[in-house]
């Protein structure tokens, strides 16, 4: 994935949960609190978006191992499935 295909979804007011898909397999859930931006080929969470710098408790995720980003639902408050019958 391109820098240019992950910001519009970053762009938008409020920021989606979005869950991405790493070329390992692992899956990386983020949401509004994270606070992400990119930076040439660097996806920042908890960063400083101002400077566009890494601070204490950043975290940096190399944009070209992103493989797959899509917009979740989050769950329900009771953390249940609900069945419509």
């Amino acid at each position: 994935m391109s820098p240019t295909e992950l910001e519009p979804f970053l762009d938008m007011d409020p920021v989606p949960n979005l869950r991405l898909t790493l070329a390992s397999g692992d899956q990386i859930i983020i949401t509004a609190e994270d606070k992400p931006f990119v930076v040439g080929f660097a996806l920042i969470l908890k960063g400083d978006r101002q400077n566009k710098s890494v601070i204490m408790g950043s975290k940096v995720i190399s944009v070209p191992n992103i493989v797959m980003a899509e917009t979740i639902t989050p769950r329900y408050r009771d953390g249940g499935r609900h069945r419509i019958r």
